[in-house]
């Protein structure tokens, strides 16, 4: 039985649903319906209806695993390059879970979670944030002419909510970006437009040596282990912190699990 660290369950059976023939009554009892999406109709795919609460988990995890792969919106492995590829990807990789304790001493639960992978020769950093409540959209790819990419700072944006219940409010405040040209569009998206300059002292060593640098911060870092991760992707591109060359993510994900898929 795999051992896993984390699933996101609302997710994992709206997907579930969305392979299903679920009825016009069930679907607008499930809230969650619309807010998340594959992006992709069954097409192609043999019509069958799952019977999702007899299912255990990883056999649900599994299965939408099997319809990704069937329906080609699944990759395999972190990005090497910029290319647009599918949103959903299986990886298997060493890294490690870190919490980031509430400004409330008196909360015993973490302002937020997530997980943290270095580069190597091939791929830079790879940055997974826990419980993403924004709705589900096809992943951006910052290309040649685009703002400056840093995964920090992709995590900052899509992370604000729950930063600033945390510790890490004074660390990495909201600033205004100092370029009153950089407007949010295609060559300014508003992750870097909103939080570039609020992170920008700390971008090399997030990458470079984010452990020593999370202690620092106060997070709680927990063991290295290795693990495989179904997961999303939300923004990709050449890290800044590594001369441009190789290529950090920044998503969320579906389910984790020790060792081996």
């Amino acid at each position: 039985m795999k051992d896993y660290r984390y699933v996101d369950r609302e997710r994992l059976r709206s997907y579930l649903d969305q392979f299903n023939s679920i009825s016009e009554a069930e679907s607008r009892e499930r809230k969650s319906f619309i807010k998340f999406s594959l992006g992709f109709l069954t097409a192609g795919l043999e019509e069958k209806k799952l019977a999702i609460n007899e299912l255990t988990e990883d056999k649900q995890i599994t299965t939408l695993i099997e319809y990704l792969k069937k329906s080609k919106q699944l990759a395999v492995g972190r990005a090497e390059s910029d290319e647009d590829r599918p949103d959903f990807v299986l990886e298997t990789f060493e890294g490690c879970d870190v919490e980031v304790p509430s400004k409330n001493s008196e909360h015993a639960s973490p302002a937020l979670r997530f997980w943290f992978s270095e580069g190597n020769e091939h791929h830079s950093a790879l940055c997974l944030l826990e419980n993403y409540e924004a709705s589900d959209e096809h992943h951006l790819a910052f290309k040649g002419g685009m703002s400056t990419f840093s995964v920090l700072v992709s995590f900052t944006y899509h992370a604000r909510d729950k930063i600033n219940n945390s510790i890490l409010e004074k660390i990495i405040p909201r600033k205004a970006h100092i370029n009153p040209n950089a407007n949010i569009d295609d060559t300014h998206p508003a992750s870097h437009h909103y939080e570039l300059y609020s992170v920008r002292d700390y971008i090399w060593r997030f990458v470079a040596e984010p452990e020593n640098l999370l202690r620092e911060w106060g997070c709680i870092i927990g063991q290295r282990k290795k693990v495989t991760a179904l997961y999303r992707t939300r923004e990709m591109g050449k890290e800044a912190a590594k001369d441009w060359n190789l290529v950090s993510t920044f998503g969320y994900p579906i389910a984790i699990c020790t060792g081996e898929a």
